[in-house]
């Protein structure tokens, strides 16, 4: 059980502002313009409440933190780190995508099983901006968000398994 305030029990605001800011980086990457780094801001109860220049220095210390954990002789660090790095990556390829009027297609000769209704050249696209403003595995916010799936875009039916 934890408090109100979002912190595991026995979490330091300190911990638990440092966990909300790992948590943020993996959902949206390193931020690389003031705007992202204020949408960044608004995630979880603690960020919001540094100053942006102060969040920003805490982040890139935690990108170096985790460079440095991939040279861990601890093998579980090292894989630990490895992962949040790929994942920072993940994101600013993302971003790259993203502000391409369209996205790469995949050849027809992909593996991936994606649903039935799923169409490349809009869901793609309309995916990639959900990850982008609600972070990587918040799949219920992005499919919720009218904004990126509305009733002409979401699957069919309200429980469809998605992926």
């Amino acid at each position: 059980g934890g408090g109100a305030d979002g912190r595991a029990m026995g979490e330091s605001e300190r911990e638990l502002a440092r966990r909300e800011l790992q948590a943020a980086l993996l959902a949206f990457g390193m931020p690389e313009v003031d705007d992202e780094w204020k949408h960044l801001k608004k995630d979880g109860t603690t960020l919001n409440t540094q100053p942006l220049a102060a969040l920003k220095k805490s982040a890139h210390a935690m990108k170096k933190e985790w460079e440095l954990d991939k040279q861990s002789r601890d093998p579980e660090k090292q894989k630990a780190a490895k992962q949040r790095l790929s994942r920072l990556e993940v994101m600013s390829s993302l971003r790259i995508l993203h502000a391409k009027p369209k996205l790469p297609s995949l050849d027809s000769s992909s593996s991936f099983d994606l649903p039935a209704w799923w169409r490349h050249e809009r869901h793609d696209k309309l995916l990639v901006g959900g990850v982008l403003r609600h972070g990587f595995g918040r799949w219920q916010r992005i499919f919720g968000d009218e904004a990126f799936f509305s009733a002409d875009t979401k699957p069919p039916g309200k429980n469809v398994l998605l992926f």
